[in-house]
């Protein structure tokens, strides 16, 4: 009986940390981080097909490890990166990226956020990326979520 309640624990635990992957496949593809925070939104669908826009901070979900991102529960990367955004945003010829430069080459159309990402003894900045789709999901709500962790609804 006790072998019974660790198997189905099991399956209840391995069910839980499927839905935290995925998100790309579920959401529309012009997710975002917002400029100058750790705020990740995206569009997409719950269990009914409808599409809900839910935010999540990603100091929920990633880690600087020496300058390289990486998935990992309360990773509060943000502390060390900053300028995060999907690939696919380039800067404008002459603007600074700190500033809206930016122009999008066209949505997204992958799941890599890059940023610039301090090295913990902070002598030198990287460009770090990292594949959201490994470790973000959206669950039956169409709420993005990460290692358990969800995120909310944007109110209209």
């Amino acid at each position: 009986m006790k072998l019974l309640a660790v198997i189905v624990g099991g399956v209840a635990l391995f069910s839980e940390v499927a839905s935290c992957q995925g998100f790309f496949a579920s959401c529309k593809s012009n997710w975002y981080v917002e400029r100058g925070t750790s705020i990740m939104y995206a569009e997409c669908s719950n269990e009914d097909g409808d599409f809900v826009e839910s935010r999540l901070d990603l100091n929920k979900c990633i880690a600087n490890d020496n300058g390289a991102l990486s998935g990992r529960e309360r990773g509060n990367f943000y502390n060390a990166c900053r300028s995060c955004l999907p690939d696919t945003l380039l800067p404008v010829a002459g603007e600074d990226v700190g500033s809206g430069g930016l122009v999008p080459s066209l949505p997204p159309q992958t799941s890599i956020l890059t940023c610039a990402c301090s090295q913990k003894d902070a002598t030198e900045v990287l460009n770090s990326d990292v594949d959201l789709d490994a470790f973000i999901g959206s669950d039956a709500d169409g709420i993005l979520n990460c290692f358990g962790q969800s995120g909310e609804e944007v109110d209209e």
